[in-house]
């Protein structure tokens, strides 16, 4: 796949995150993605083509800040069952980011 076009220092692309079934609406996404968002050396960062219909993933990076910046249309998506993929971002104050050594 290789890294995005916007690729620069700073800047975690987020793919693929996933919780199995039985453990869904446990707090298990949140955990992973709070801890991810907690890593230092980073203050953007972007998820890019979720479903529109993905409305659980949505909702989740909608509260942990995220915010959509693209939407994309998608040649017969219909036939898969969505309309468009949703890109989005989340760019973090950087006196919030921990501190190393706390």
């Amino acid at each position: 796949m290789g890294g995005s076009d916007g690729a620069r220092p700073g800047l975690a692309e987020i793919g693929f995150v996933a919780t199995e079934p039985a453990h869904q609406g446990r707090g298990v996404g949140t955990a992973l993605l709070r801890h991810l968002l907690a890593q230092p050396g980073y203050r953007e960062y972007v998820l890019e083509d979720i479903k529109d219909t993905n409305e659980p993933a949505l909702g989740l990076y909608a509260k942990l800040g995220f915010s959509v910046y693209k939407r994309r249309k998608v040649r017969f998506a219909r036939r898969a069952g969505f309309r468009e993929l949703v890109s989005m971002k989340l760019v973090q104050d950087p006196a919030s980011q921990p501190t190393a050594g706390f």
